[in-house]
């Protein structure tokens, strides 16, 4: 009796799980995004500040966190601040060329960053967190950007920041950390990916150049990640660039139960001592 009591309480805890988790944020191994569509400034009211944001518009569900600018790192490169003029195709409605991705429609308006090819201000840090109890494995970072005109940066780099030890991105083939200033999108200060004059879509994957494209790269609960977008190629010192709807993609690698998923297994599971407690005393 003490047996079928107990296979009866764990199926009964085993099919209420499921029910629970079925209304859990991510679940089915489907995208998730954490991204920025509107901005912030370090100074509010003074779009030639640093940027500064750390509410991101598109958070996976509530498991994903993230800053841009200020705070992303421990230099904190904020670009040159935030450009607020209505330009097509930059303000669209999706995080770079991703068609799976969340509409923006209506998000950010027209906020988007600037770039200045002078004074540091050619760069951006920006960092996501995994706030789940899962990890998560990173895939790409989306972006729109624009170039103005053939006087302006015609190139960009991306690059991953291990900030002093507080970055923590895994490669999952080897286990090691990766390592700081490692390049994900061209190969070198000189050497980035080009862009043509005008508005163009950018999805780029994190794991084909940090650990080759059948290995993932992962951060574990808690874990966040940092990484710097650089702009070059300019001899026009005061030329500007500007980025739009940025985003980083990825999958959650397990179930992220609700916190009531796991009060409900609590309870039966004790539910379940008990009673099997009861039947041996009596």
């Amino acid at each position: 009796m003490k047996s079928k009591l107990l296979k009866l309480s764990l199926a009964a805890s085993a099919f209420a799980f499921s029910i629970s988790s079925s209304n859990a944020q991510t679940i089915d191994g489907s995208t998730a995004y954490m991204g920025f569509s509107q901005f912030l400034v370090l100074t509010s009211g003074q779009n030639n500040t640093n940027l500064a944001e750390s509410t991101p518009d598109v958070t996976g569900g509530g498991y994903l966190s993230g800053i841009a600018g200020t705070g992303a790192s421990g230099n904190g490169f904020g670009a040159f601040g935030k450009f607020a003029n209505s330009t097509a195709g930059l303000n669209d409605s999706s995080f770079g060329g991703v068609t799976d991705g969340p509409d923006l429609t209506g998000i950010g308006g027209n906020s988007a960053i600037k770039f200045k090819t002078a004074d540091s201000k050619y760069r951006l840090d920006f960092l996501i967190q995994n706030d789940s109890a899962a990890d998560f494995i990173l895939d790409s970072i989306h972006f729109d950007s624009r170039r103005p005109d053939a006087t302006a940066n015609n190139a960009f780099t991306i690059q991953y920041l291990s900030n002093n030890g507080n970055s923590n991105l895994q490669n999952m083939g080897t286990g090691d950390n990766v390592g700081n200033l490692a390049f994900i999108a061209g190969s070198s200060d000189t050497e980035g990916v080009a862009v043509d004059v005008g508005v163009s879509q950018h999805d780029v994957s994190i794991a084909a150049n940090l650990a080759g494209n059948n290995v993932g790269v992962k951060l574990a609960p808690g874990d966040k990640a940092s990484f710097r977008i650089s702009w070059f190629g300019s001899t026009n010192i005061q030329k500007q660039n500007q980025m739009d709807n940025l985003a980083i993609s990825g999958v959650f690698a397990t179930a992220v139960p609700e916190p009531s998923s796991y009060a409900l297994l609590a309870g039966l599971f004790a539910c379940t001592y008990m009673m099997v407690r009861r039947r041996s005393v009596s």
